[in-house]
Parts: C-alpha cells; structure tokens; sequence
C-alpha cells in the first residue's frame, strides 16, 4: 500500500512539474503575440466625440448646439441636386456639406475643412457627421 502512495505522488510529480513551468511559457506567448499585433504595423483610428444638435426649419433658418451649447444660427438651403447644404450663404461663415445619406431616422453629412498655414499649403480634411432621430 505504502509503494502505491509512492508511485500515486511520484506521478503526480512528474505530470505537475511541466505542466507548471509550461504556464509561463504560455503567459509569454500571450504577451509576445499581442506586441507582435501591436507592432507589425500602423494602426489608423476615427477619433472624435462630441455632441451637435442642428435643427433646419422651413424657413431656411437654422440653429445648433454643440456639446449642449447653443452654438450658431443663421440661414440654410439646398444645393447642387439637394445633395448639398449650404450654410449662411454668401457670408464669412459660408459652410458647404454634402448630404453622404438621408432618410425617416438618419442624416449623415460631410463637410470639408480647410486649414490653412504659414507655407500657403492649406490642409484639408472631411469628417462625417452622423446625426439621428
């Protein structure tokens, strides 16, 4: 009886000890392959979050608010195929955005920002704006 206990211990031993030092070796796969994922390439993200409220009246006037800020009203109408808005038309704060999708519930649009400098090479970037209902 003595000799089975033995023999039940030693081979719980001989199982254990790699099982045990395989775990590290595990961990550091984990660790590796996530730098790995991590550094192989660059990584590009959309990164803005704030809330525009933008309400159009029949009128032709419009008004927002930005993260619960009343921000601006002025005029609005549709342009090139009711494919665009223009905002405050013909003034300093004249804005054009392409209507990207509109329905019952959605209204994505996209406007072009132009950001000048000093070297006279204006950068510019879209971004779409998603607003529901």
């Amino acid at each position: 009886m003595r000799i089975l206990k033995l023999l039940y211990i030693l081979s719980l031993s001989i199982i254990a000890v790699p099982m045990l030092s395989c775990a590290d070796d595990d961990r550091e796969l984990i660790v590796s392959s996530k730098k790995e994922l991590l550094t192989q390439k660059e990584w590009v993200g959309q990164v803005f979050n704030a809330t525009w409220k933008l309400k159009l009246n029949k009128d032709g006037t419009y008004s927002n608010m930005f993260n619960g800020v009343p921000d601006k009203t002025g005029k609005w109408e549709l342009a090139v195929n009711q494919q665009e808005i223009i905002l405050d038309k013909g003034t300093v704060n004249e804005a054009k955005v392409a209507v990207a999708k509109l329905n019952s519930t959605e209204l994505h649009l996209v406007p072009v920002w132009e950001i000048p400098d000093k070297t006279a090479n204006p950068a510019s970037f879209a971004v779409e704006m998603r607003f529901g209902h």
